[in-house]
């Protein structure tokens, strides 16, 4: 998915940020997404194993538990081969397969392989499905990380408490972020990584009370979630630029609730440009932008002069890490999701926006006010 530069930037990219913040990784110990579960690759010389960390619940429901096995194999340059299990509820043990793949940039590897389909009693029907497995990369403390919040996140204990007892399912730290209204059904636009493991959700202004929100739809690939407020929300609702897409250099506005616990909880904005019209690794879904992000900006819009979205914040370079490998401190290199995935996204799930083209130019301050119509802190409860 992403393609990292490698020789001297090897050191350097595990320092990066990709959609996640604060990024610390031993390589041979490293966090994948795997279907909403959280997996452990381990790796000693070309052995493989991808074990389960943090299963996600409808596996929980059926017996796997952190530590069960799902491959394990051997990697040859970029080829991988070896055995995969896919678990059902019809069996007692685990189906096992072959399947044989490939790395994608480092960031990304796809295992194919064909596996039987068994019936109620576990036995083979004679058909046989093709399967894939994707596991995209993560970090060593991942899950709610992002710029949320803001410090480093403990990876969730996965139903097993700290005195070792079973709890009800994976136990997912608390988080704020940014969000903004999309439409006049109260939709709000955020990251996944803010809303999209949340026991509960609410939504909030200065000056008011909490309004609870549910997750109507979650993209964990692109990193953004779709929030609807259990009651009306009063104020605007933001509009998506239309015609040309933003050019590199374009001037930009960042509103959004960062560092909630130490700075002002009316909306912070910052201003900035657009730096580069790719993420990390030419990331095509991504701008790279200058303006200065916090944790608790993720999710929050990126505005063009005119006040319309462009982009939704989702990630900054950890500049400390990038210090200690190349001696020197990066200063505002942050990402954002470009106005396009975004759409995509809520065209896929059947969510009606607003998109405007030209209007008036706006100083910053007019740009504040208007954002603070639509903009809302989120928080993730758990």
């Amino acid at each position: 998915m992403v393609k990292p530069p490698w020789t001297f930037l090897f050191g350097l990219t595990i320092a990066l940020v990709f959609y996640f913040v604060e990024v610390s990784v031993a390589w041979c110990e490293s966090l994948w997404d795997h279907n909403g579960s959280v997996m452990r690759l381990l790796t000693d010389g070309a052995n493989r194993v991808f074990v389960y960390e943090v299963p996600r619940q409808s596996l929980l429901d059926i017996g796997v538990r952190p530590g069960t096995v799902l491959f394990t194999g051997i990697r040859d340059g970029d080829k991988y081969q070896g055995s995969a299990r896919r678990f059902s509820q019809h069996c007692s043990t685990p189906i096992v397969y072959s399947v044989s793949g490939k790395v994608i940039s480092e960031k990304m590897v796809v295992l194919t392989g064909v596996v039987h389909i068994v019936n109620e009693k576990c036995q083979e029907t004679g058909k046989t499905r093709q399967d894939e497995l994707v596991f995209r990369f993560l970090r060593s403390t991942e899950v709610a990380g992002g710029i949320a919040n803001g410090q480093e996140t403990p990876i969730p204990n996965a139903g097993i408490s700290t005195d070792g007892s079973k709890t009800t399912g994976p136990q997912y730290p608390s988080v704020t972020g940014t969000g903004f209204q999309i439409s006049s059904d109260s939709h709000v636009l955020t990251n996944f990584h803010v809303a999209g493991r949340c026991k509960s959700l609410a939504l909030r202004k200065m000056g008011q009370h909490p309004i609870p929100a549910e997750l109507v739809a979650g993209d964990s690939t692109n990193d953004l979630a779709l929030l609807r407020a259990k009651t009306p929300l009063a104020g605007t609702i933001a509009s998506f630029a239309s015609g040309p897409p933003p050019r590199a250099g374009s001037d930009i506005a960042v509103f959004g609730f960062p560092l909630t616990s130490v700075l002002s909880d009316s909306g912070n904005i910052v201003i900035g440009n657009i730096t580069s019209l790719a993420g990390l690794g030419n990331d095509s879904r991504l701008f790279q932008i200058s303006a200065p992000v916090q944790p608790g900006n993720s999710g929050g819009p990126v505005l063009d002069r005119r006040g319309h979205v462009v982009a939704v914040i989702v990630s900054k370079l950890d500049s400390v890490l990038v210090a200690e490998k190349i001696g020197d401190i990066p200063q505002n290199v942050n990402f954002a999701i470009k106005a396009n995935v975004a759409i995509n996204f809520l065209d896929g799930v059947g969510v009606k926006y607003m998109r405007l083209e030209g209007g008036e130019v706006l100083d910053t301050p007019s740009i504040a006010d208007a954002a603070q119509g639509f903009t809302f802190l989120v928080e993730c409860v758990n």
